[in-house]
């Protein structure tokens, strides 16, 4: 298994849009994550997000979270342009994690020195990318009137793993 923590460039108009963003704006009810990269559909794996609260790069709070894949069709609606093996899945949290999230949001907006970091990783098999030029890529909206941005296109695989994947795929 190795980890796939999403860490790469992200767009300029995604970059630009979320600038404006403002934190009491994430509705973590509605947000949602959409991921793709070869042999997802078959694997999808556990995904998790590590939310943590900063301030002058000290921790004062942690919390991890438990994303789900989202089955309702209607989500999906924004991917039928796709070819059916490029569409992504999508995540979510659940109901009880969303109430989590907003409680931390909440206690970052009271703090204008504070700042709130999120880390998405998943576990899958190296044998679904190794020998390959896998590409992923990321769409994220943050709240059910915002449509999805492009958060990584054809990110190369192998360079966010870096030595995680080429020690995964010698081994």
């Amino acid at each position: 298994m190795i980890l796939l923590a999403a860490c790469t460039s992200v767009p300029l108009t995604t970059l630009a849009a979320y600038s404006r963003l403002e934190a009491e704006d994430i509705d973590f009810a509605a947000a949602r994550l959409a991921i793709h990269y070869p042999g997802l559909t078959d694997h999808p794996g556990r995904w998790t997000v590590t939310t943590t609260l900063q301030r002058d790069g000290e921790t004062l709070e942690e919390a991890q979270f438990a994303l789900i894949v989202e089955d309702d069709p209607v989500e999906r609606l924004p991917f039928l342009g796709l070819a059916p093996e490029d569409r992504p899945i999508v995540l979510r949290l659940s109901p009880a994690d969303a109430r989590r999230a907003e409680t931390l949001r909440d206690r970052f907006s009271s703090d204008e020195t504070a700042s709130l970091v999120f880390l998405v990783e998943t576990h899958f098999q190296a044998g679904q990318v190794c020998g390959s030029d896998a590409r992923a890529n990321v769409w994220t909206r943050p709240n059910a009137q915002s449509d999805y941005r492009r958060a990584a296109r054809d990110a190369d695989v192998a360079r966010l793993f870096g030595d995680s994947l080429t020690q995964a795929c010698d081994a």
